[in-house]
């Protein structure tokens, strides 16, 4: 499972997630039963490693057991997805927000257009 996930890491380099954050992702993204797996193999939680010594981990339970879930595989690849679709989202309220700048940049200047044709002819 790590494996295949460390593959599938690599071909997404897209999505700009750090080495790090790839281990983050895999551990939250683990069931249960491999969660309280991967933790009494560690004889502590995880979560709380820092990242290369996660990664050994993970890499280590790979080499020595072929066990792991293959279910959970999935469950990580519709997470990355999942971040994927959430990114598309900001980005979109990102366009927006800044389309609505640009609307309100342009009725200043109309505004400020206005004022200036008011006060100079005295048709304010």
């Amino acid at each position: 499972m790590w494996v295949c996930y460390q593959r599938f890491f690599r071909s997404c380099p897209h999505h700009g997630f750090a080495q790090e954050q790839g281990a983050d992702i895999f551990g939250k993204a683990l069931d249960l039963n491999n969660t309280i797996l991967a933790n009494q193999a560690s004889e502590g939680d995880v979560s709380q490693m820092n990242a290369p010594r996660a990664i050994e981990h993970y890499a280590s339970m790979t080499a020595k057991s072929q066990n792991w879930s293959r279910r959970t595989a999935s469950t990580i690849v519709k997470m990355v997805q999942g971040l994927d679709d959430s990114l598309s989202n900001i980005f979109e309220g990102i366009a927006t927000i800044a389309k609505e700048v640009q609307a309100l940049k342009m009725s200043r200047n109309t505004l400020a257009t206005q004022l200036f044709v008011c006060e100079r002819w005295g048709n304010g």
